[in-house]
C-alpha cells in the first residue's frame, strides 16, 4: 500500500531516483493509493545535472506497487518496487523514456501518452 511517507522508486528518465509520498490527490479522506492515482512527491536522491533537484515538490502516477494487484484474466500480479512516473500540470511524463512494465488498467484511466511511451504492458 502506498500511504504518507512511503518511499517511492522513480521509473523514467526525468533525473529523479528515490520520492517520498507527502499527499495522495483525490478525495480529502483518502488513505492509500493505487495504480493510476496521482499523489505529490518529494524528491529524496537525484542524478547530477539533471533538471529534477534533490527537495523538489513534483507530482507523480503510481505505476507499480508491491501489495498484489488483480489481473483481469484473474491472476495476481506483484512487483519488487513502489514505482513511480513523475508528471506536470496537463499529465504528460517529464521524462522521455519509461522503464519496467505498466499496469494495463491505466489505459482506462485514460493514460495513453505514458502507455505509448511503455516497453512492457501486463
Amino acid at each position: 500500500m502506498i500511504k504518507f511517507y512511503t518511499k517511492l522508486f522513480i521509473n523514467d528518465n526525468s533525473g529523479g531516483k528515490i520520492a517520498k509520498c507527502i499527499k495522495i490527490l483525490g478525495t480529502s479522506n483518502k488513505k492509500t493509493a493505487k495504480i493510476g492515482d496521482i499523489i505529490t512527491v518529494t524528491i529524496k536522491k537525484n542524478d547530477k545535472n539533471k533538471k529534477i533537484h534533490q527537495g523538489d515538490i513534483k507530482k507523480g502516477i503510481i505505476v507499480q506497487r508491491k501489495q498484489n494487484e488483480k489481473h483481469y484474466s484473474g491472476l495476481y500480479l506483484k512487483n519488487e518496487i513502489n514505482g513511480l512516473i513523475l508528471i506536470n500540470e496537463q499529465k504528460n511524463p517529464i521524462g522521455t523514456r519509461i522503464f519496467g512494465p505498466l499496469h494495463l488498467t491505466l489505459r482506462k484511466k485514460k493514460l495513453i501518452k505514458l502507455i505509448s511511451l511503455a516497453k512492457h504492458i501486463i
